[in-house]
C-alpha cells in the first residue's frame, strides 16, 4: 500500500522522521525512487543510519584530523590539499579516477592517463609516454598555457620527427603535384608536338635546349639533384619564355633525333598487291 505525504508549499517535501516540511534540497538523491530522492531529510537520514549501525554493533570510524586545509583520503591513506577533492571527501579524486578504472577492467594496455597523473600543485608532472616524473618546466604549455601537455618535451620531439619522417615522402609529393600543375597550367597543359594532355606524360622542355645545364646549375654540380627544382625556379621567376610542355616522348625524340617524328611529314603509304608478290617471290 502506497503511503501518501502531505502536500506543502511548492519547493518543500513532507519528512516524516521529523513531522515538518523540509526544501527538496536538504534531500539526499536516490535514483531507486520515483521522486529521485530519500525518504528522509539530510538530518533526519543521518540519524537514522547512526541509530542503525547502533543496533547492528558497528562501530563508528574515527578519521584522522590533519593540518588546517588538507583532509584525510582513505584510499591513499594520506593527507591532501582539500582541492584534491570533489563532492566526497572520503578520497580524492586520482583515487576515485583510478578506482573507477579498475571497475571497468583496468587500463588496456599500460597505466596511463589523468587517474595516474600527479597534481600540478606538486611542481611535477608525469609523462605519458615514458612514465617519468619530471618538474613542469619539461612539460609544453597548451591551450593558451592553461594547462601542461601530457608528454615532456624529448617526448613530444621524438614524437613528431616520427610522424614527420613517416609523412615526408607524402609531403612532397604533394608539394611536387602542386608545383607541377602551376606550371603546366602556365604553359599550355598539353604537350605543343601531339596534343597530349595527360599529366603523368607531360614534362618541361628547354627551348633551343640547355636543360642538362640547367639542371646542372640548380642542382649545385648534380644534374639529378637539379630536375625537381626546375618546377620552383619557374614558379619563382613568373614562368619566363623559353620553356614549353611536351610530352616525355617527343622530349626523347627532340634529344636523340634532333626533332620529334610527330613534325616529319609521314612517307605516303605504298600498298602491294598479290601479283606484284608473285612476281617478287616466285613459287618453286
Amino acid at each position: 500500500m502506497e503511503i501518501r505525504r502531505p502536500i506543502g508549499p511548492e519547493g518543500t517535501r513532507w519528512c516524516p522522521r521529523c513531522k515538518s516540511f523540509v526544501p527538496t534540497s536538504d534531500f539526499y538523491s536516490d535514483g531507486r525512487s520515483r521522486e529521485k530522492l530519500r525518504a528522509y531529510c539530510r538530518k533526519c537520514d543521518l540519524a537514522w543510519q547512526r541509530e542503525w549501525r547502533r543496533q547492528q554493533g558497528v562501530k563508528p570510524k574515527a578519521r584522522p584530523t590533519g593540518a588546517e586545509g588538507t583532509n584525510w583520503c582513505s584510499a591513499c591513506r594520506d593527507f591532501l590539499p582539500l582541492q584534491e577533492f570533489g563532492v566526497s571527501k572520503l578520497t580524492c579524486l586520482a583515487c576515485l579516477r583510478a578506482r573507477s578504472i579498475r571497475r571497468k577492467g583496468g587500463p588496456k594496455a599500460k597505466p596511463k592517463g589523468r587517474c595516474l597523473q600527479i597534481p600540478v600543485s606538486t611542481g611535477q608532472r608525469r609523462c605519458s609516454r615514458c612514465s617519468t616524473v619530471k618538474p613542469l618546466e619539461e612539460f609544453y604549455r597548451i591551450n593558451n598555457g592553461r594547462q601542461y601537455a601530457s608528454r615532456c618535451k624529448p617526448c613530444t620531439v621524438e614524437m613528431f620527427r616520427a610522424y614527420g619522417a613517416a609523412k615526408k615522402n607524402e609531403w612532397t609529393a604533394r608539394h611536387r603535384r602542386k608545383l607541377k600543375d602551376m606550371v603546366f597550367d602556365a604553359y599550355g597543359g598539353q604537350c605543343v608536338c601531339c596534343g597530349i594532355a595527360d599529366r603523368v606524360f607531360l614534362t618541361i622542355d628547354h627551348v633551343g635546349g640547355g636543360g642538362a645545364a640547367h639542371r646542372r646549375l640548380l642542382g649545385k654540380g648534380h644534374k639529378s639533384s637539379g630536375a625537381p627544382r626546375i618546377y620552383w625556379w619557374l614558379v619563382q621567376h613568373g614562368f619566363p619564355p623559353g620553356f614549353e610542355t611536351t610530352c616525355r616522348n617527343c622530349n626523347w625524340a627532340r634529344h636523340i633525333l634532333g626533332t620529334c617524328p610527330h613534325q616529319v611529314l609521314p612517307a605516303p603509304i605504298k600498298y602491294v598487291t598479290a601479283a606484284e608478290l608473285r612476281q617478287e617471290y616466285p613459287a618453286p
